[in-house]
């Protein structure tokens, strides 16, 4: 017994200096570290089998919440309020047309393969987004403007609210056999208000108790706290959790014009050791959050894994023209902003919370194949990762961040 929990925190501790050398080999390499972590995962686990996704079981849930929150948390705290207004209309048009666009290609495959369009359709949902996980520390590293920044950061908020109010509906289409498209609408606009209200209204209370008891700015485990229960609040009150908490951020970080619109005087900002903090604790999370991916595809499944690059691919070579189609100004940005815009196709911890979820419903016992989803679901996060990372590689190397800026050709 001794033993295996040596064995256990030996292999802990070398996840943590792998993740925190991937990071250092992204800046001279420009091989980012998410893939890196995603190789490792697969190395020690369908391959060398020292670790079985079942031992993830338990709190993976706990895992997964704590990395969206806390990435999300960090995008948002630094948009500011007049970037967002710039950028709301192209992330809203982005991601509604890519998240349509991508259920109906995981449809047509599904299809082609024989699973019933049900399945088809339900897992388009579940794979309609981009994943905020992958887009966010991304857009970090490669320092990209801060419009296109906001435009992709908003995408991938807003097509997990797409892929679960979807992947909800198509529930409920299976087990009725009937689609309420007024009552879909209604849950979509009510989960936005409902988020927005929680975030904005949270991030006030917050930066007030922050200002009437300074002692919280050093009370580092009540601010993750804090972070964490307005995410569940959120979800709790049928909101959103991710839009919640990108509210929350996003509001923080401008809580100067909200008090000076309320006429009071305030102001919010992470001091340097907060931002330390909630750094670490984000790094931490993400590196076990994407070796926990690479652990958890089954390699075995060949036939499995052919349906998911395919649905990876041909994502990937239509995600350009949604860019082209819905970004009115893209000659406007340079050609390094506009392969950045073309390559985010990443699918990650929404899609894979997401399925294994949907996979518990009982409505879904009745499909002998309907297991298969999963398994699917992780081969497209693994595929398209790839693809990802190696565009982002190239794209780094070809148009690199400290060279002048090429203006992108229409």
């Amino acid at each position: 017994m001794a033993s295996d929990i040596l064995l256990s925190l030996t292999g802990f501790c070398l996840v943590i200096i792998i993740g925190f050398i991937s990071e250092s080999i992204f800046d001279k390499t420009h091989i980012p570290d998410i893939l890196i972590l995603f190789l490792i995962g697969i190395l020690i686990g369908p391959i060398l089998k020292w670790v079985s996704p079942d031992s993830f079981v338990d709190f993976a849930p706990i895992f997964v919440t704590l990395a969206l929150t806390l990435i999300l948390f960090s995008g948002g705290i630094n948009i500011k309020l007049d970037d967002l207004l710039k950028g709301a209309t192209k992330g809203s048009i982005l991601s509604f047309v890519y998240f349509l666009s991508s259920v109906f290609i995981v449809t047509s495959v599904m299809v082609f393969f024989k699973y019933p369009i049900e399945l088809g359709i339900l897992l388009g949902t579940i794979l309609g987004g981009t994943s905020s996980a992958v887009v966010i520390p991304v857009l970090k590293l490669l320092k990209i403007d801060s419009e296109t920044s906001i435009v992709l950061t908003l995408e991938s908020a807003l097509t997990d609210v797409y892929c679960i109010v979807g992947a909800i509906t198509m529930l409920q289409i299976i087990k009725t056999s009937t689609l309420q498209v007024t009552d879909v609408l209604i849950d979509l606009f009510a989960a936005f208000i409902i988020s927005f209200f929680i975030g904005t209204l949270s991030a006030v209370l917050w930066s007030y108790a922050k200002k009437k008891i300074p002692s919280i700015e050093k009370a580092y485990m009540v601010s993750l706290a804090t972070i964490v229960l307005i995410y569940i609040v959120g979800e709790a009150l049928q909101g959103n959790g991710a839009i919640t908490i990108l509210s929350f951020s996003i509001a923080l970080g401008n809580i100067k014009k909200i008090f000076t619109f309320l006429g009071k005087e305030n102001e919010y900002n992470l001091t340097p050791s907060e931002k330390n903090f909630f750094a670490e604790i984000s790094f931490f999370l993400k590196v076990f959050f994407f070796v926990y991916l690479g652990i958890m595809i089954d390699f075995s499944e060949i036939y499995l894994l052919i349906i998911g690059f395919m649905i990876a691919v041909l994502i990937a070579l239509v995600r350009p023209y949604i860019v082209k189609l819905t970004i009115k100004n893209l000659n406007e940005l340079t050609m390094r902003e506009k392969h950045v815009m073309s390559l985010m196709t990443s699918q990650g911890l929404a899609s894979a919370a997401l399925v294994q979820i949907i996979l518990i419903s009982p409505e879904l016992k009745k499909y002998a194949h309907a297991s298969d989803l999963a398994q699917i679901t992780l081969s497209v996060i693994f595929f398209s990762m790839l693809f990802t990372s190696v565009l982002v590689m190239l794209t780094e190397k070809k148009y690199p961040a400290d060279a002048a800026p090429t203006p992108a050709k229409s």
